[in-house]
């Protein structure tokens, strides 16, 4: 869920088969396969608008974000892809990640893309207060292209996934796509933020390191959440640690607070450090 200043909120789900939320039925591709919503409701609680999202093969991990009468929109997707006028198809049962921005006013599509490299990918999507986009996630694979610039996966079997983070202008022009990885296990379960003074917030779990550049490696850590610049540059990292290898925190929710700080919420089995406190 999100909101914007005016008091209006938007709600994001996963359905199979139909839903009427006021403005007409919304249905899912059909059989087993689930597909998505986006509505949209005014300070009241009344329906504004809504939207299926829907992919041939399912839907999954769909993620909305309010700055600037706009929404961004990510999901993972799998085949054709269909979000009001926008559709793309990476191919049958191919994996792909959805990013799009909306009108917030109407939920009218302005643009879309489907980031496939034909293996598992998962991302989800801020706005910037200057219009950019910022995107956050892992991919397997040996490599992920995304508006012709490619970054490779450190796993060189491509087996284990890889972090990275994109940031794209206003005018949805790239302008930087990095990994992050050491060829271990890093996986994406939250989807990060954007805080007050426009830095990027990457949360993950993982085995191993987190190599990222000017950044303490946090060896031995399960979880970290990690803070980037502008050009994708880490300003800091906070390890979280768990008491066992398979009992290890997992980050879901990350949001801004008016104090130039980051609220993080997640979950663990046992304990969990951070920052000398458990």
């Amino acid at each position: 869920m999100a909101s914007d200043p005016d008091g209006n909120f938007y709600v994001a789900g996963l359905l199979k088969g139909t839903v009427d939320f006021g403005t007409g039925l919304i249905s899912s591709v059909g059989g087993d396969v689930q597909s998505g919503f986006i509505v949209a409701f005014d300070p009241t609680g009344t329906v504004r608008w809504a939207r299926a999202v829907k992919a041939a093969g399912g839907l999954g991990f769909l993620r909305v974000s309010a700055r600037n009468g706009e929404l961004s929109v990510s999901a993972v997707t799998t085949g054709a892809v269909e979000l009001g006028s926008f559709m793309s198809d990476p191919g049958a049962n191919v994996p792909g990640l959805l990013v799009a921005r909306l009108r917030a006013q109407d939920g009218v599509v302005s643009w879309g893309e489907v980031w496939s490299n034909g293996s598992a990918i998962r991302g989800a999507a801020s706005l910037h207060a200057g219009g950019d986009l910022t995107v956050r996630g892992h991919f397997a694979g040996s490599s992920l292209t995304v508006q012709g610039t490619t970054v490779a996966n450190a796993a060189p079997s491509g087996v284990s996934k890889d972090l990275f983070a994109a940031r794209l202008d206003s005018a949805h022009a790239l302008r930087w796509l990095k990994p992050f990885g050491d060829g271990q296990e890093q996986v994406v379960y939250g989807g990060g933020t954007v805080d007050q003074d426009g830095n990027s917030v990457l949360m993950s779990t993982f085995a191993g390191q987190l190599p990222v550049s000017m950044c303490p490696a946090q060896a031995g850590a399960t979880a970290v959440v990690a803070k980037l610049d502008e050009w994708g540059g880490c300003q800091f990292s906070v390890p979280f640690l768990g008491d066992s290898a398979a009992n290890f925190p997992t980050l879901w929710y990350a949001a801004p607070t008016a104090a130039r700080g980051t609220v993080v919420a997640g979950g663990v089995i046992g304990t969990v450090q951070v920052g000398g406190r458990r």
